[in-house]
């Protein structure tokens, strides 16, 4: 029975002297934690800033009087594109 008392005190004393260790470790892990979310908040913005510019190009480039030429060219080439088809299948 005097191991116990023993490894009982001992417990008691290891639990005391390693109490402020463990704040210290709940302390940093917080830290951490609040630190990932700054960076991720910072990550997020920096890809929403990213995408307004990158669609305002794109905006840009569509109201652009140089393109003005090819307009209806995406119909046009999906019309040769089926025609070709059509071909194709006849050859067959």
């Amino acid at each position: 029975m005097c191991y116990f008392d023993e490894i009982r005190k001992n417990t008691m004393e290891s639990i005391l002297k390693n109490r402020k260790n463990v704040n210290t470790m709940l302390e940093w892990k917080d830290s951490i934690r609040h630190e990932l979310m700054v960076v991720k908040e910072e990550f997020s913005k920096a890809i929403d800033q990213y995408t307004d510019k990158f669609v305002e190009s794109l905006r840009e480039i569509d109201q652009s009087s140089e393109l003005a030429l090819f307009q209806g060219e995406d119909k046009r080439q999906s019309m040769q594109l089926l025609e070709m088809e059509k071909k194709f299948e006849s050859v067959e």
